[in-house]
């Protein structure tokens, strides 16, 4: 339960720029085609996903319903048993509540909203040559048994390691830190199940994992992009 509200940020869920190396250029541009293409990833204007999982550390069932439009607008519902939390991000203001009453967030914590957008895959994928990005290649190595490329993304000041498979190109996973009331936590998502929506792919299932213990397996149910959304709901007052 104390990091419900760290994954709710969490879920809130590459071609070059001035700063990043050739190498990480080219693999980042093999990573867009893998995933579809910059033109289909940019088709992408709302999504909508209803999604079922598991925390691990309380054997307790979760749903996670999500709401976007791009580039700046989200919201993001967490429920288990009773409680719900809700997240929404509305351009440059956001705002946290449990079972509809206002949650006080630190500034780090609000923060961490917007930077959980940044981190999205969607996100870095399209603003790889923004200025306030930068890339650096970080080796190779072996995560979650598969051979990988390591980058690290810099993208409006959020810094996010992303593990690409060597042989596929497909981001299987990422790994950064979260400033929490709780303290600073590391941060890791595991990417599996893989499917093709209108030419996008889209990992299924993420296992989150804080601190190197595993907390919560989830599992998209349904997803849609670019059906319509009410913009009410994204009504920060």
């Amino acid at each position: 339960m104390k990091y419900l509200v760290v994954l709710l940020t969490i879920m809130v869920l590459l071609v070059g720029n001035l700063f990043a190396d050739e190498q990480s250029n080219k693999i980042l541009e093999k990573v867009i085609e893998a995933k579809g293409g910059l033109k289909a990833i940019k088709k992408i204007k709302t999504v909508s996903s209803e999604s079922e999982g598991l925390i691990l550390t309380e054997n307790q069932n979760i749903k996670i319903s999500t709401r976007i439009i791009l580039p700046d607008k989200y919201s993001v519902a967490m429920s288990k048993l009773s409680v719900t939390y809700l997240r929404i991000i509305n351009e440059n203001k956001t705002r946290l509540s449990l079972n509809g009453q206002p949650v006080k967030q630190t500034k780090d914590e609000d923060q961490e909203a917007f930077n959980s957008i940044y981190r999205s895959e969607l996100y870095i994928l399209t603003h790889l040559e923004d200025k306030t990005t930068s890339t650096a290649f970080k080796g190779e190595d072996k995560w979650q048994d598969t051979e990988v490329y390591k980058i690290m993304i810099d993208i409006s000041g959020a810094n996010v390691i992303l593990y690409i498979d060597k042989t596929s190109y497909r981001i299987i996973g990422k790994s950064y830190e979260t400033k929490h009331q709780l303290g600073t936590l590391q941060v890791e998502e595991v990417y599996r199940d893989y499917k093709t929506i209108e030419n996008v792919v889209i990992p299924m299932r993420t296992l989150t994992r804080i601190n190197g213990n595993g907390y919560i397996d989830a599992t998209i149910k349904t997803i849609e992009f670019n059906g319509k959304i009410d913009k009410k709901i994204f009504n920060l007052d």
